[in-house]
């Protein structure tokens, strides 16, 4: 399959790091210079993860008038983060959108990672059904389990939906083999129980990512037979730009291939990945290839190849 567009969209109210720090002990220069944040988007209290949801979606249908929901056989709402847990929140898109009553629709309860096991999952039903187009959404609005108070979470974190349409043919990035991961030992480190608030073991991830991502990239490159002077960029997880250079650095690569796209948005958890899509795929060439790597709550991992075709006999 190919992802042909994407769509990001953010709730209207902006919350500046000024406002930030106004309720926890960290400070403006912190978040701006080692996170790497200015400002953040979160819903307001008569908001849900659906409205911002159908707000990607509609963004997607104005910015490419080829797009038919109608037409859509497989649709998959990525997410955890909700006001309304009953019923799936791709069951309420549905309904919505108009996507058919034949299409396969599910929700898939994964965070940061959820992207990439989104698109290796809509990958092989595809295969088996012959599904022609796809639809995938993320939404992890983590505004409403933040805790004002805490400065491990409450700089870091921004609402935003964001929608993909995949197809079969045409141009796009066309979706490669995929690494992933998961190991449960740490799944305290990223928690939230119900009726209570985030809880992030800041030091516990950034070791975890320093340990298992650059070998996930490397895994996932020597699958799909590429080395470094292969890659275009490197779209990784928007945790904050001190984690992303640190990768970089890790990994012994120019830092110019990992494109930060977190200033005016945060981390925005599911919609991490598709968002720098968004901003970037203009600027890949036909024949470029770029590495897609997430890692989240879980503790889970995913790294995935895309390439830039031209059409559908590329």
């Amino acid at each position: 399959m190919i992802i042909s567009s994407v769509a990001s969209f953010f709730p209207k109210r902006c919350v500046f790091n000024s406002e930030i720090v106004s309720t926890c002990s960290s400070n403006v220069s912190f978040i701006r210079n080692k996170l790497g944040i200015e400002k953040r988007f979160f819903l307001d209290d008569d908001m849900s993860e659906l409205n911002i949801s159908v707000g990607a979606c509609n963004k997607l249908l104005e910015n490419n008038k080829n797009i038919d929901f109608k037409k859509v056989d497989l649709f998959v709402y990525v997410g955890q983060a909700k006001r309304r847990i009953i019923p799936h929140t791709s069951a309420q898109l549905q309904g919505i959108l108009g996507i058919p009553y034949s299409s396969f629709v599910f929700d898939l309860s994964l965070a940061c990672s959820g992207y990439i096991y989104a698109l290796e999952i809509i990958e092989s039903l595809s295969v088996k059904h012959s599904f022609r187009n796809a639809l995938l959404v993320t939404c992890d609005p983590y505004s409403i389990v933040l805790n004002k108070n805490d400065k491990n979470t409450y700089p870091l974190f921004g609402d935003c939906a964001t929608a993909s349409f995949l197809t079969d043919n045409g141009s796009g990035l066309q979706i490669g083999n995929v690494v992933y991961g998961t190991n449960g030992k740490y799944a305290d480190f990223l928690h939230c129980n119900v009726h209570d608030k985030l809880y992030m073991n800041g030091r516990g991830i950034f070791n975890f990512v320093m340990r298992y991502i650059p070998n996930s990239i490397k895994k996932c490159m020597e699958l799909n037979s590429l080395t470094d002077k292969d890659i275009k960029y490197y779209f990784v997880h928007q945790a904050n730009r001190f984690i992303v250079e640190a990768l970089a650095s890790r990994m012994q690569v120019d830092f110019e291939k990992f494109p930060i796209v977190l200033e005016d948005s945060a981390n925005t958890v599911s919609s991490s990945i598709p968002y720098i899509i968004e901003k970037y795929i203009d600027k890949i060439n036909i024949g470029e290839n770029c590495i897609l790597s997430a890692f989240g709550g879980g503790i889970s991992w995913a790294s995935i190849s895309v390439k830039m075709i031209g059409g559908i006999n590329e």
